[in-house]
C-alpha cells in the first residue's frame, strides 16, 4: 500500500499560497518524490527528515521555476542519482 505525504516550503507567495507543495509517495522499499520546491536548505532538510532513509526511485517535476532544486535533483543523500547531480553524499 502506498502513502502519501506533504512537505510544505517556507516561501508563501502569491503563486505557491502557504508554500511550495512537495509530494512524497512511499511505494514499500522506495520512495517518489514530486516536485521538490525551491531552494531552500531548511525545506530540503524537511524532505530528507520525511523520507527517513527510504531510497528515491525518481525525482517527478511537474514544472519549471527558476528557484526550484530539480537541478540539484533534490539533493536527497538517498537518491541514486544525487552524486551525479552535483551534491555528493
Amino acid at each position: 500500500m502506498s502513502v502519501v505525504r506533504r512537505v510544505v516550503a517556507p516561501n508563501p507567495g502569491p503563486y505557491t499560497g502557504p508554500g511550495t507543495n512537495t509530494w512524497l509517495i512511499d511505494a514499500g522499499s522506495v520512495a517518489v518524490v514530486i516536485d521538490p520546491g525551491p531552494e531552500d536548505d531548511a525545506h530540503l532538510a524537511a524532505i530528507d527528515r520525511a523520507l527517513k532513509g527510504t531510497t528515491v526511485a525518481v525525482v517527478l517535476v511537474t514544472h519549471s521555476s527558476r528557484r526550484s532544486t530539480a537541478h540539484r535533483c533534490a539533493g536527497f543523500p538517498s537518491s541514486p542519482t544525487a552524486t551525479s547531480c552535483g551534491r555528493a553524499t
